[in-house]
């Protein structure tokens, strides 16, 4: 038949390109889950250091119980909020309120206390509240037994309005000294650095969310299982001496994007596509 001779190695070689690029598109997928579904956002601290209240000026309503008695927050609340950014347009975030972090005997506040911590550790982004009020010893110790990394922690100073300006100074110095950057001074009673508070969450989302112009991304897991479907196949096929099973290969990796396609591909071009292989001939 007056088909071109396919040398194995020169489709091999073509085939490398498109894997780097579904590669790309995969890890893609971590970014776009963020986007579509939220950045999640932890609030963390010692008991009555005011994350309920700072979780309610956020939101803007009653949403967590504000009381003087310590470990009133037993269990997780959560509530999504969006935030516009100059740049960035519309950023969704879900805000967890936590039990704050103490010893205790009592066996539903300790559950809570544990929650706390693990989500802390699997947030995209944690506030660590400190009450400006108490003595830094307490914001060191807890800090050092929290497995947080500085650089996804922003450090929201509570209560700004019941100190003086120089014990705020002394706080942010000691905090600077933990190895955080990210400080905002607030006060939920007088409404006071919330706002300030919101654009540092948007600037620090900016590493979940960069996309480059005209990139695309993976917002669902049908699609990332569709993507890493075929580069299952595809890797299959860079392993392959013969032709037929590469071809094969290559058809199952086809057959894999359909959920990412959006369309079945008919029989009909899946025969064009590999009719130079001559299988079967």
């Amino acid at each position: 038949q007056d088909i071109e001779e396919l040398e194995l190695n020169k489709l091999k070689k073509d085939l490398a390109e498109h894997i780097s690029t579904l590669k790309k598109l995969s890890q893609s997928f971590q970014r776009g889950f963020r986007i579509q579904d939220g950045i999640q956002v932890v609030l963390i601290g010692n008991p009555n250091v005011g994350k309920s209240s700072l979780f309610n000026e956020l939101l803007g309503e009653d949403r967590s119980i504000v009381n003087s008695q310590a470990g009133t927050t037993r269990d997780i609340v959560r509530e999504s909020l969006t935030l516009k950014g100059k740049k960035t347009g519309s950023l969704t975030f879900k805000f967890s309120d936590t039990a704050g972090i103490r010893l205790s005997e009592d066996e539903i506040e300790i559950e809570g206390v544990n929650k706390a911590r693990r989500a802390a550790s699997m947030a995209d982004i944690c506030l660590f509240t400190v009450d400006c009020t108490e003595g830094v010893k307490k914001t060191k110790a807890l800090w050092n037994h929290l497995d947080v990394s500085p650089d996804k922690t922003v450090c929201v100073l509570t209560k700004a309005d019941l100190v003086s300006s120089e014990i705020i100074d002394n706080h942010q110095k000691n905090i600077s000294n933990l190895g955080l950057k990210n400080i905002v001074v607030t006060s939920s009673k007088l409404g006071d650095g919330i706002s300030e508070l919101a654009s540092k969450l948007v600037q620090t989302s900016q590493c979940f969310i960069k996309r480059s112009e005209n990139e695309f991304i993976l917002t669902k897991l049908e699609h990332l299982e569709a993507v890493d479907g075929a580069l299952e196949h595809l890797d299959r096929a860079m392993n392959c001496q013969e032709y037929e099973l590469f071809a094969a290969d290559v058809r199952q990796a086809l057959f894999s994007l359909n959920p990412l396609i959006g369309e079945t591909l008919s029989e009909d071009l899946l025969n064009e596509i590999f009719s130079q292989f001559c299988i079967g001939k």
